[in-house]
């Protein structure tokens, strides 16, 4: 890496184009990326005419307190109420954490109250501040203005900052709380912000006040919040009026939430009630809520109404149902009997399709049973329907450890499965048979796959059955594999036995590999040079003597000289992966840009550039993010990914020398 690199230079550069750049991806990653190195080297771009410019800068000052300061001089002077709305989000997310100027800052603030026309904005960013002073503003300002409700709403807004961080407030603004939240206060969005204060202060009649509006409030959104806040609390004594909501609420998302709410507290008393609701409730969220709190409370009492929810005619809730019984705490005795009915569910011919589907992925995910893996087994051979012994296979894979140590699958079972994948009609079956003999990476299943690829005319198969073939030992069927690439004359076999050795390539697979890059067909080349690249990316695994040149040559050929377009692309989609070498790979990126017509060529040469990101390419890259010379903005944008690349590690190398 060279030290004499100018970091200012590449830093300016950026810095500058965020102004010019007309492609508006280029100019957020340059900010985002930017603003999380140096922010203060942003801040005169808050002057920028540009809106947009303004909003993605504003968003990502979040969390930097080196420029809260200016980021106040900035909310001073904005004028666009959406620009305003992101420097006050930033603003807020900023000063929740800990701000080593945080009595400089809170001066700066309380000054600008008098702004009359921002002065909501400044009441809320004052929540953050839990000094005492605080509460006395908003007191006055509360009295002052007590008939502007955007006024009113800023000092709410600043409450439920302040209330996180304070935990507790003055009697006067609990005291204003509670009034907002009796139901004759007309205002529901201020009412629905006060309530956000309640999560945070723990006083006996706060806690209380919940108990009153979810018994007495007409208004749904905020028996809603107060629902929902008595979860949120861990309010153990108010669940009996949680299950006279979930029973008796006329608003589904209250009785909804009732159940959420019981789940989170795990209300053993409410088992029979969420029982109940999920098997009569009119609402699917409703009974989607009660299968979810059902699993959370973990009770055996729970399984038989989780067992109707499978077959629930909404599949959220059958989904939900599936998750709760995982969570359930069954003995030997209660797994046998789930077991017996989950596989009675599946043979019936009076379940629904998508029912059978849910109980299939259900018995995969309980896959610490050895009695759910017998069950699939068992089902794959009993059900007629390939789609749902598809389901099965794919349920079957999260049991591999399990299938591969069992002898009785392994002798009875699996040449059951391969006779299968010989004598199927069905193409989606058969690839699912490739898929999960793949999986299970057991070398038995190589003739039959070998088979399914030579004869198998669906072309979808026949790329399961390569991959498949792929994950087998290589020490053992590689010269198989070997024997026909030199003997078949069929393109199409050949390009799967390619893929098959791309997977497998060794150092003494290059020589073939170099030969075949004569080829007149375009797809062989190309699969040649994705064999490089895997090769490359096993280099670790080499002798460190060996060099790619051989190999960088050929890549650096068919990139400038190839007449088909994909094998120029895959050559650049290659180079990106190699490691530094002596021969200067990112000038001959810069020339394929420079050269190339065809836009995913262009595109994959620029990326490469950008996984690369050397130093010594800098002047180069400088002309590829110019919008004036290059027009294509997916250039410039992986040259500028790759200018910030190397600013990164600049710096970080700069910072690892001071330290040193």
């Amino acid at each position: 890496m060279k030290k004499t690199l100018d970091v200012n230079l590449i830093q300016n550069s950026l810095i500058n184009l965020i102004e010019v750049d007309p492609d508006h991806q280029i100019v957020s990653l340059l900010i985002t990326r930017l603003a999380a190195i140096f922010p203060e080297k942003l801040i005169p771009l808050t002057y920028s005419n540009n809106k947009i410019q303004r909003i993605i800068l504003a968003n990502n000052f979040t969390g930097k307190t080196v420029i809260s300061n200016e980021l106040l001089q900035w909310l001073r002077r904005e004028e666009d109420p959406d620009v305003i709305n992101s420097i006050k989000s930033s603003l807020n997310k900023t000063l929740s954490g800990i701000i080593p100027n945080e009595e400089e800052l809170f001066t700066e603030i309380q000054q600008q109250i008098n702004i009359r026309e921002k002065l909501p904005t400044y009441l809320e960013l004052l929540g953050n501040f839990p000094f005492p002073i605080v509460e006395d503003i908003f007191l006055h300002q509360w009295n002052i203005n007590r008939y502007n409700e955007k006024i009113k709403k800023g000092i709410i807004e600043g409450l439920q900052f302040y209330s996180k961080k304070a935990k507790k407030i003055s009697k006067q603004l609990e005291h204003l709380l509670l009034t907002l939240n009796s139901s004759s206060y007309e205002d529901i969005g201020l009412r629905k912000r006060a309530l956000d204060s309640f999560e945070w202060l723990e006083t006996t009649e706060v806690n209380n006040s919940l108990d009153v509006i979810v018994e007495t409030e007409k208004h749904p959104a905020i028996r809603l919040k107060a629902v929902k806040l008595i979860g949120k609390k861990n309010l153990y004594d108010l669940y009996p009026i949680l299950i006279e909501r979930l029973k008796f609420d006329s608003n589904s998302k209250i009785r909804a939430a009732a159940a959420e709410a019981l789940g989170i507290l795990k209300v053993y008393e409410a088992l029979g009630d969420l029982a109940e609701s999920l098997e009569t409730d009119v609402s699917f969220s409703v009974r989607e809520a009660s299968a979810e709190a059902l699993g959370i409370i973990k009770s055996q009492e729970a399984l038989s109404s989780l067992l109707k929810g499978l077959i629930d005619e909404d599949s959220y809730v059958r989904s939900v149902s599936a998750w709760s019984i995982q969570q359930l705490y069954l003995d030997e005795a209660e797994r046998g009997k789930l077991m017996q009915r989950l596989c009675q569910t599946c043979l019936s011919q009076e379940v629904d399709f998508k029912v059978k589907e849910n109980i299939i992925s259900l018995l995969a995910q309980l896959n610490s049973y050895e009695e759910s893996m017998a069950c699939l087994i068992d089902l794959y051979f009993k059900i007629q329907s390939s789609s749902l012994k598809e389901s099965i296979l794919e349920g079957l894979e999260s049991f591999i450890p399990l299938l591969k140590k069992d002898i009785e699958f392994l002798s009875k079972y699996l040449p059951l499965i391969l006779k299968n994948l010989q004598l199927s009609i069905s193409f989606s079956l058969k690839a699912s048979i490739c898929t999960f003999l793949g999986n299970l990476k057991e070398n038995l299943s190589f003739e039959a796959l070998l088979e399914c690829l030579e004869k198998e005319s669906d072309p979808w198969v026949k790329r399961q059955a390569t991959w498949a073939i792929s994950q087998l030992d290589q020490r053992i069927f590689k010269n198989h594999i070997l024997d026909r690439i030199k003997n078949s004359r069929d393109l199409l076999l050949n390009l799967n036995y390619l893929e098959i050795l791309t997977n497998w390539i060794e150092y003494s697979d290059l020589d073939l590999m170099f030969s075949l890059l004569h080829s007149d067909r375009l797809e062989v080349r190309q699969q040649i040079i994705e064999a490089f690249r895997v090769f490359i990316n096993k280099i670790d695994d080499l002798d460190e003597s060996f060099s790619l040149n051989p190999i960088l040559e050929r890549l650096i050929h068919h990139l400038l000289h190839d007449p088909a377009n994909t094998v120029r692309a895959a050559s650049a989609h290659a180079l990106g992966h190699i490691p530094n070498s002596d021969i200067k790979i990112d000038q001959f990126l810069v020339q394929a840009i420079q050269i190339e017509k065809i836009y995913s060529v262009r595109e994959l040469a620029a990326e490469a550039l950008g996984y690369r990101s050397n130093p010594s390419i800098v002047p180069e890259l400088f002309k590829l993010i110019d919008p004036q010379i290059e027009k294509d903005p997916s250039i410039r944008y992986f040259s500028c990914l790759s200018l910030l690349d190397i600013l990164e590690s600049q710096l970080k190398y700069k910072t690892n020398r001071i330290q040193a």
